[in-house]
């Protein structure tokens, strides 16, 4: 067994191993498969690479370089993630880097070298790696002109509420009775949206902003709301899906329909009833 730069591989002659294929299409499927199950054993990775990717303002200081056709080395993006009031951070571009290279194996940023000028001939060791948004990318860039990102959406997926709820999905699956969110908080989860104001903020961001993303979408193909008078979106949440139509086709008059700490709360907008 022979180790290299990605790691262990082993090299088996054909006379010591017989009976191993060796035609390429069966072992072909075989690493595929293998490598296919390696992914979904790590994919928790990818999220947590996000969220973290988010909370640093990676996202927004890629947008902000690509806005002037630049890309940016893990240092040079580390120089503008903002710093804890105390200043006693100290940020670690390998972690920052490898983090970057798992998003880039997902298309979600892409990565390129560049050779680094020192006066000498240049080598392998002086090259370093650039990264830019791609148009994954751009759905996580939080405070965009218009407001819409999935950012939220991953915060309420990665939020430890809802993570302790997969934990139960298998007792679930035993015993259908009660579902993985009850079980884990003893209540709905849209009950424990009004018992904690956390999670509240948590979970309505994320509804309202994936909710605007899609049906900004839908605006533009779907044009049966031309004639509709009176229009109530059930379960509508802080209304700004709403919103969207009613400023469309400003003659509906809109209701929002939901829990009464939910409709209540939410923000007001021409046209529409809070009920």
């Amino acid at each position: 067994m022979a180790a290299n730069g990605n790691g262990y591989h082993a090299h088996v002659g054909k006379e010591n191993h017989p009976e191993t294929p060796l035609r390429n299409g069966i072992v072909g499927e075989q690493d595929a498969a293998r490598d296919a199950a390696m992914r979904l054993s790590v994919a928790g990775a990818v999220p947590a690479a996000l969220k973290a990717s988010i909370e640093l303002g990676v996202f927004e200081i890629l947008a902000k370089a690509g806005e002037v056709g630049k890309s940016l080395t893990a240092k040079e993006i580390a120089s503008q993630v903002v710093q804890p009031v105390n200043g006693l951070s100290v940020i670690n571009h390998g972690y920052l880097e490898r983090i970057l290279r798992l998003l880039a194996s997902e298309n979600v940023v892409s990565e390129s070298t560049v050779t680094v000028a020192n006066g000498k001939l240049s080598n392998s060791s002086n090259t370093e790696r650039c990264y830019a948004l791609q148009p994954v990318g751009t759905y996580f860039v939080s405070g965009k002109e218009d407001g819409d990102s999935l950012a939220p959406l991953l915060f309420l997926e990665q939020d430890r509420d809802v993570q302790e709820a997969w934990r139960h999905l298998s007792a679930t699956v035993l015993d259908d009775t009660t579902e993985p969110f009850r079980r884990a908080h003893g209540m709905s989860c849209f009950q424990y949206v009004g018992h904690n104001p956390r999670f509240y903020e948590v979970f309505n961001s994320s509804m309202a902003h994936h909710s605007r993303l899609y049906m900004k979408a839908v605006l533009r193909a779907y044009h049966g709301f031309q004639d509709v008078k009176c229009l109530v979106d059930v379960g509508g949440g802080t209304g700004s899906t709403l919103a969207l139509i009613t400023a469309k086709y400003p003659h509906i008059r809109g209701i929002n329909f939901d829990l009464p700490n939910v409709a209540l709360a939410s923000p007001a907008y021409p046209g529409i009833t809070r009920s």
